[in-house]
Formats: C-alpha cells, structure tokens, sequence
C-alpha cells in the first residue's frame, strides 16, 4: 500500500465487491442450475399442480409467481393442502393483509340507505376483521355534544375579566391538559 493513500476497513470491504458483471453472470448461472435441479426433481413425480399468485407493491411495481407443487401418490393431498395452508398463514403481511381487505371493501357496492350499518359489519366480520374491528368502534360511540358543552364551559371559566390576557394557544393548550390529563 502506498504511504501516501490512507485506507480504511470500509473501503477494503468496498473492494472485494465485484464488477456488475461479474455478479450478473453468476446469477445467470445460479438460475440455470436451480432450474436444472427443478427438471430433474419433478421427473419422477406423478402429477403437479401449480399456483400463481400476483400484486402490486406501493410503488406501483407488479408481480407474478408461479409456485410448482409435486404431488406424489404416496402423499396425502389433503395433508399436502393443510400444510400449504398452514405455511400462507404463518407467511402473511399485516399491512399487505389491511391493503387487500380495504381495496376488497370500496369494490363492494355501498350500504342501501335503509340498511343498518351495525348489522352489515356484523355480518361481514369475516370478510374484513380489521375493518370491522374499527367500524365497531366508531359506529357504536353514540353522538352527543356534551364533551364539546363542557369544553366551551371551561374555557368560559379560564378567560374571564381576570384572565383576559392569556394566548389563544396558551389557553388551548390549558384546555387539552384539562380534558385529557
């Protein structure tokens, strides 16, 4: 190493990356192998059965997946089905899992006027249990103007002829930490 150029760990690590490609080669090549390994595995099977599953990232970026199932005689289908059932709900995505069930519920038709909507969520809390879970808890909170009659009525109480000074952010700020402290 030259006297004159100081190096760093970092950037010694930065120099054993290789050269793109170098790595789009060998991930060239890993592919051609694994689809070789796959060929020869589903040779000596008796059926397959294959899957697909597509979607959308948040950046707008669509997906496809094509999932190949071997399906040997000795094996049980509906064990293999418990199993790959099983495996889909130890894999899921709580926020993938929210987006679909709110895309699924504005492509639903609205609510007729006459219809109760605490009777529509209660029979559709298997089809969206996270929507269900906050429309339960909005649409069951009775509406009331008494909380907003007791806000008015202590800030009567704060500004008055004595207090005719405070700011108006002052004087909110006094009646955030009344009510909720």
């Amino acid at each position: 190493m030259e006297p004159t150029r100081k190096r760093s760990q970092v950037w010694d690590h930065f120099e054993m990356v290789p050269p793109n490609k170098t790595v789009k080669a060998m991930v060239e090549r890993r592919d051609v192998e694994e689809k070789e390994k796959a060929k020869a595995a589903l040779q000596n099977v008796d059926s397959v059965s294959l899957t697909a599953d597509m979607w959308t990232s948040i950046n707008m970026d669509a997906y496809l997946a094509v999932t190949c199932h071997a399906i040997h005689a000795v094996i049980d289908p509906w064990k293999l089905l418990d199993r790959d059932a099983e495996e889909a709900r130890a894999s899921r995505n709580a926020t993938a899992d929210a987006i679909v069930e709110v895309q699924r519920y504005l492509s639903a038709p609205p609510l007729e006027r006459s219809q109760d909507p605490l009777v529509y969520w209660t029979t559709n809390k298997a089809r969206y249990p996270n929507l269900y879970h906050l429309a339960n808890q909005y649409l069951a909170t009775p509406a009331s103007s008494v909380p907003c009659e007791r806000v008015f009525s202590k800030a009567g109480e704060m500004v008055s002829k004595k207090r005719n000074r405070l700011k108006p952010s002052t004087v909110e700020k006094l009646l955030f930490l009344n009510k909720n402290a």
